[in-house]
């Protein structure tokens, strides 16, 4: 079936595919053609190519991009605190991305979120009131027009691009938790970001961090 599609899309110039599940879930078929588990994950393997929403590591080298690259532990009891370690090991082999940072509840935490974890924002958007996808499968979409959202989408790109414009080319050498609410990430250039998701002001050194906010101490080698 992906097969026939990609030539259907073929007919309107579309050549990039992004795959939501086939690179996350794979299942057996006990039907008249017996395909185990570890059968299907090599036909994804084989075939499968592009963008993927959150994949699992055998996807990788087929991976040019990823959507909704997880920002947080499964937050079970035994874990105290959600570290970067999926972002720690890509970072500069596959570009990727949050989720929609319009169907977020928390717009300024998720930010600090991203800056923290070296990760691309990203919104999905829509030409007109999202209202008009309720009872579609799209209705997930309650805050989405384009005109709405135009300056927070600006406003977002530049806080968090303020941090990270410094970073792009470097990788992830340690993370730490600093404080009840703070965090200290450290780039292979000597770059360091210090984030405090507190809603006071905390000193580090002789900086001051205010309340949601985040600073970049610039190192000899930047």
């Amino acid at each position: 079936m992906y097969k026939k599609q990609s030539e259907e899309f073929e007919k309107y110039n579309v050549n990039n595919f992004a795959f939501r599940s086939s690179g996350k879930y794979i299942y057996s078929d006990y039907g008249s053609n017996f395909i185990s588990r570890t059968e299907m994950k090599n036909i994804f393997s084989e075939n499968f190519k592009g963008a993927f929403y959150n994949p699992n590591s055998y996807m990788w080298k087929n991976t040019s991009l990823i959507f909704d690259i997880d920002l947080d532990s499964s937050g079970y009891v035994m874990e105290n605190y959600s570290v970067p370690f999926l972002e720690i090991v890509l970072k500069n082999n596959i570009d990727f991305f949050s989720g929609p940072l319009n169907i977020n509840g928390d717009l300024k935490t998720q930010l600090l979120k991203i800056i923290e974890y070296s990760v691309y924002p990203s919104f999905t958007v829509t030409a007109e009131n999202s209202v008009k996808l309720m009872e579609t499968n799209s209705e997930w979409l309650f805050s989405s027009e384009y005109d709405v959202w135009k300056d927070k989408i600006k406003e977002s790109y530049e806080f968090v691009n303020n941090a990270l414009k410094y970073v792009t080319d470097s990788f992830i050498t340690g993370h730490k938790i600093i404080g009840e609410k703070q965090t200290e990430v450290t780039y292979s250039d000597g770059i360091k970001i210090i984030i405090n998701y507190s809603d006071k002001k905390y000193k580090y050194g002789d900086n001051i961090v205010e309340p949601f906010n985040y600073i970049v101490i610039k190192g000899e080698n930047s």
